[in-house]
Formats: C-alpha cells, sequence, structure tokens
C-alpha cells in the first residue's frame, strides 16, 4: 500500500487539538504498546536509502514492515510476523539491491505507546488516522552503547481511499496547535542520528552541465541516473509489478551502450570489470521481455480468433511458450557482485585525462561516431534484411541513444532530439524482434501439437507485422537523417 503521511515534533506536554468538525467526527482508541526491531546493513544501508525494515509486536498491524521510497511518499509492504526472528527471504530479496548480500542484523528497537484518533466523514468512512506516540528508542549492535532515547511524535496518515484534502484539512489544526514537521523522516532517523552516512550511496544526477565543464560530468551524470534507476527497480521486478522488466532492461541496456560510448572517458580496467556481468544481465531481461511481448500478444490474439479456425476442441497451449530464468538471475551471486561493481563506478567513475577535456570539444564527436555507425548499419538492414542485420541496427540505435541523452544536460533540446529519433528507430526494431519471437514460439508449438492451422494464421499476422515493421524503419530513418536532429554534431 502507498503510505501517505505528515510527521510532526511536538513537546511533552502538547494537548492534540479537537479534531472533529462539521461534517468530520473523531473518536480515540485505547492506547497500545509497539516494540519494534529495526534491521540494516552493518553500514546502515537501507537507512541511507530511506528504506525501512522492523518486525512489530502489538497493535491491529503486527508484523513484518518494509517500507520503500516512492516518489514523494512511501510504499509499505507487510508480511505476518509469524514465528522466526530473522528477516524472511521475501523481504530480504526486495533489498538486495541495496544490501547485496550483506547481513541484515538488529540496529534498533523502539517502544511506542501510541494513542491514535480516527477523523471519519458524516457517514462514518474513516478519512485520517492522527497517531500521538511516546517513544523509548536504542540503538543496538556492536558500539551502539546502552543510551536510550525518549521523544514525542505525531503522525498523521490519509487513509486508503480518503480525498487529500482531508488530510490537509488535520495538518492544519495540528500545526497550529504548534506541532512542527519532524526533522527526522523516520523514527529510524531520530535514533541512528549522525552514525547514517550523509547522502545515498549514489550520489544524485546532475541534470544541468555546462559545455565548458569537463566531459567527465556527463557521463558521471548518465551512470548514476542508470545505476539509481536500476536499483530503484529491482524490487519492483521481483515483486513482479507491471513494467518493470522492460523498464529494468532499458535501464541495463542504457549501462551497456554508454561503456560503449564512453569507455574511453573511464578507465580501461574498471570498464572491463563490469563489461560481462551487465552484457549478461541486459542479454537476459532484454530477450526474456521481447519474448514475454510477443506470448501475451499471441494470447491476445490467440483469444480473438474465430473459432472455426481454431480445427480443435481446445486452442494451442502457448503455457510453455517462457521461462523465468530472470528470477534465478535476480537471485544469483553474479548479479550481486555486478550490483557491486555498478554501485562503484557510479559512486567515484575511474575517468581519465580524456574526461578532464571540455565536454563541448569531447562529446559531439563520440555521438556523431555511433550516428556515422547507424546510419551505415540501417543502410545495410534494408538492403539484406536479415534477423543479424537488424539486430546490429538495434545495438546500434541504442548506443546513439544512450550517447546523446548523456550530451542533453549540456545541449540541451538537441541532444534530447536525436535521443527521440533513435528511440524511435529503436521502437521499430524491437516490433520487428518481437515478431520473430512469436513467429518462432509458434512454430515450436505447432510442431508439438495437432492445432497448426490456428498457429498458421498467426503466425502470417507475425510476418506481415514484420514486413511492415521494415517499412516503418524506411520512413523512420529517413526522417531521422534530416540534418536538423544532427546539427550540434559539427
Amino acid at each position: 500500500m502507498i503510505e501517505i503521511e505528515r510527521k510532526y515534533e511536538v513537546e511533552p506536554d502538547f494537548v492534540v487539538p479537537p479534531l472533529d468538525r462539521p461534517g468530520r467526527s473523531a473518536a480515540d482508541a485505547p492506547p497500545v504498546a509497539l516494540t519494534a526491531t529495526y534491521y540494516d546493513t552493518p553500514d546502515l544501508r537501507l537507512a541511507r536509502a530511506r528504506t525501512t525494515l522492523r518486525r512489530r509486536t502489538g497493535g491491529a498491524d503486527a508484523g513484518w514492515h518494509l517500507k520503500v521510497p516512492l516518489g514523494g511518499e512511501r510504499e509499505e509492504i507487510q508480511l505476518p510476523l509469524g514465528t522466526a526472528r530473522t528477516v524472511p527471504s521475501a523481504l530480504s530479496q526486495l533489498v538486495l539491491a541495496h544490501t547485496r548480500g550483506a547481513r541484515l542484523l538488529a540496529v534498533a528497537r523502539l517502544q511506542t505507546t501510541r494513542t491514535t484518533r480516527t477523523v471519519s466523514a458524516a457517514d462514518g468512512t474513516p478519512l485520517v488516522e492522527v497517531a500521538d506516540d511516546h517513544v523509548r528508542a536504542q540503538r543496538l549492535g556492536p558500539g551502539a552503547g546502552a543510551e536510550v532515547v525518549q521523544w514525542r511524535e505525531v503522525e498523521a496518515e490519509l487513509l486508503a481511499g480518503a480525498p487529500p484534502e482531508a488530510l490537509a484539512a488535520v495538518v492544519e489544526l495540528l500545526t497550529e496547535a504548534g506541532a512542527r514537521p519532524a526533522r527526522s523522516s523516520s523514527k529510524l532517523a531520530q535514533v541512528l542520528g549522525d552514525a547514517v552516512p550523509a547522502g545515498p550511496e549514489v550520489p544524485e544526477p546532475r541534470t544541468a552541465i555546462g559545455p565548458r565543464e569537463p566531459a567527465g560530468e556527463a557521463v558521471t551524470a548518465y551512470l548514476r541516473l542508470q545505476v539509481r534507476t536500476l536499483m530503484a527497480l529491482d524490487p519492483s521486478l521481483r515483486r513482479g509489478s507491471e513494467g518493470a522488466a522492460a523498464a529494468l532492461a532499458q535501464a541495463a541496456t542504457r549501462l551497456t551502450s554508454v561503456l560503449r560510448v564512453f569507455g574511453g572517458l573511464l578507465d580501461p580496467g574498471s570498464v572491463a570489470a563490469v563489461r560481462p556481468g551487465l552484457g549478461w544481465l541486459d542479454g537476459l531481461l532484454s530477450v526474456a521481455h521481447i519474448r514475454q511481448v510477443a506470448c501475451d500478444r499471441l494470447r491476445e490474439e490467440l483469444d480473438a480468433l474465430p473459432r472455426e479456425l481454431l480445427l480443435g476442441t481446445r486452442p494451442p497451449d502457448l503455457a510453455g511458450a517462457t521461462t523465468d530464468p530472470v528470477g534465478r538471475a535476480l537471485r544469483s551471486r553474479r548479479y550481486v557482485a555486478l550490483l557491486d561493481r555498478l554501485v562503484a563506478l557510479a559512486t567515484a567513475p575511474p575517468l581519465t585525462s580524456l574526461a578532464e577535456t571540455r565536454a563541448r570539444h569531447v562529446l559531439p564527436a563520440l555521438v556523431r561516431q555511433h550516428w556515422d555507425r547507424l546510419d551505415r548499419r540501417v543502410s545495410r538492414a534494408l538492403a539484406a534484411p536479415t534477423d543479424r542485420e537488424l539486430r546490429r541496427c538495434a545495438e546500434a540505435a541504442g548506443w546513439l541513444q544512450a550517447a546523446a541523452q548523456a550530451a542533453v544536460p549540456i545541449f540541451g533540446e538537441d541532444a534530447a532530439a536525436l535521443a527521440d529519433r533513435a528511440a524511435a528507430i529503436g521502437a521499430v526494431l524491437a516490433r520487428h524482434e518481437s515478431s520473430a519471437a512469436a513467429r518462432a514460439v509458434l512454430l515450436r508449438v505447432a510442431r508439438a501439437q495437432p492445432q497448426g492451422f490456428a498457429c498458421g494464421v498467426l503466425y502470417a499476422a507475425e510476418a506481415d507485422r514484420a514486413r511492415r515493421a521494415l517499412d516503418d524503419l524506411a520512413e523512420g530513418w529517413q526522417q531521422a537523417r534530416r540534418k536538423r536532429y544532427r546539427r550540434w554534431l559539427g
């Protein structure tokens, strides 16, 4: 669920104001005692990433709670309390992008006496829950000491389905009564204090870079953006969130491309250490995504076929057409090692002396090289559209897109326009590759099952889809070759 709440610091003698108003009622619940044990790595990677993992007893939502950032709010994932006091595997996997195999241990214990007040609409629908918390907290683990800290805070949380203005009205009453916005993002952050390293593990990328600044600044920003994206998407993919597989595959492809395009600005040894693992992940995610898209489309088209074209009592079975190698890969040591190397590379990129050259003197020439490469490959593919040539085109389109995107903080709309053209070419080629994957599935299914006629109908439709993709490639490349998209390349 998405957690939308506001936290406030209050004095020990703070009095929660009356929250009932015309059309609103407020009801108190008896105080409850909550005990929460928080888990993190020894170097507090989760806290640094604004992620909290706890086991809490007491109250209606006793259990394991994982809270992860989601825009300006946080998403909460809950599991039953159970009997074990070690972190459930389902949750430790969801934070693997941050822990990367480091041990999770108890880092703090909080004992809270909570009094809640629920604000409801006139029809009794709960809108906002206000929690008045008296907290006793202690750090745990090596070197933590025995110090106990105490404070009081008030939280106002918007309940599921309630309009945002209901929370705004309660917030106004609390602030008028003297509540101040909390300086700490969570109770855990207040306990850990300065022990949490400042800033995220992978720094936020710069969004604007001057043309006179070193070219390495642009490469650093792009690397950080893609590594942060990959880390943020990892738990969503593990949970099967819609669109996560495609987005993670895109981030992996962009990382592969930027190392290919700007490898000369980075230490060769560092790039060599990352490239094989990244190529493995990129290929795995891209192939799995294309195959899944193809099979999903085939199932939809199969359902839409007239029944008489099936020539059988049941439609062809596509259930076994896809496998899930991605899930196994995300649990592998190879993936964890790759994440470690990517984080190190993005945190402190080992730049070469060329990277110290002004961006305006280096980046256009590098982008131009990859525009020329894509131009040659598209010409060859249109003349002889084999699967191999079209895959080489898709690869070059990805390189050009990454190169232009990395230049956007410096060259702005000109670089963005070229990146969009490269992305459009890549999308057309992805349609062709998806069609090829669908036809391979259909051939395999038709050989093993008696409903070959239906497979043939779908195969013909996919072949037509591939032909249309080639037509669109020719038209799209004609547009992409307009000089206005590359005038900034010199």
